[in-house]
């Protein structure tokens, strides 16, 4: 985002706009940051490049472009950190307190197109199992019968962590993720779909359209 767009988003103190929370806030922190070491003249003991993506929703190429432009420059970076995680509470049921998640590992994606096709006719006097029927149908059977479940290591190592700063009777049961892997693969999914999240594959239908 270039100053003068930001400029125009920022009013009252506040950043507007769509991905205020999803990234413009940490944006914005990051660059306020760096100003502020910069006019207290710090000097970092390594060169420091600050990259900020614009398509990273699409899976678009601005993180690959950014690596090649430093591939050309001759830059081979000694540590990379990414935006990072969120700083959530009651997330995970039981904790309490905040916590501050750090991403170790991205979930791939895959996108599937569904298409029912049907007679045409008129609304007055509609057709049984037409095309919207049967794409609604087809769309529950996705929810109803859902991925496996299984927790991942990272997951038992979050968990395992998180049982530190739990509440009775998680503690004990967090702190032994690693033992009762199975059970817990089988318990999370039942107690929201953040812990769902965690342990499967998802699908989410995210755009529909039809004609008639």
């Amino acid at each position: 985002m270039d100053a003068p767009t930001l400029r125009r988003r920022l009013a009252d103190g506040q950043v507007w706009g769509r991905g205020t929370l999803d990234c413009k806030g940490s944006l914005v922190a990051t660059c306020q940051a760096v100003e502020d070491l910069v006019e207290a003249g710090v000097v970092p003991g390594r060169d420091v490049w600050l990259s900020f993506g614009c398509n990273e929703e699409v899976s678009g190429d601005a993180a690959k472009d950014a690596v090649a432009i430093l591939r050309e420059r001759g830059v081979e970076p000694w540590f990379v950190i990414d935006e990072g995680g969120a700083i959530v509470q009651s997330a995970l049921p039981g904790v309490d307190v905040p916590l501050a998640v750090i991403g170790v590992s991205e979930k791939g994606t895959v996108d599937v197109e569904l298409t029912a096709r049907g007679d045409g006719g008129h609304a007055s006097a509609p057709r049984r199992m037409g095309a919207t029927t049967r794409l609604a149908r087809a769309i529950l059977r996705l929810e109803r019968k859902p991925f496996p479940s299984h927790l991942p290591d990272a997951t038992v190592d979050m968990l395992e962590r998180a049982g530190a700063h739990a509440r009775m009777p998680y503690a004990p049961v967090f702190r032994r993720a690693r033992r009762l892997r199975p059970i817990l693969s089988r318990v999370l999914p039942r107690l929201g779909h953040e812990t769902a999240a965690l342990t499967r594959t998802t699908v989410a239908v995210t755009q529909l359209s039809g004609s008639a």
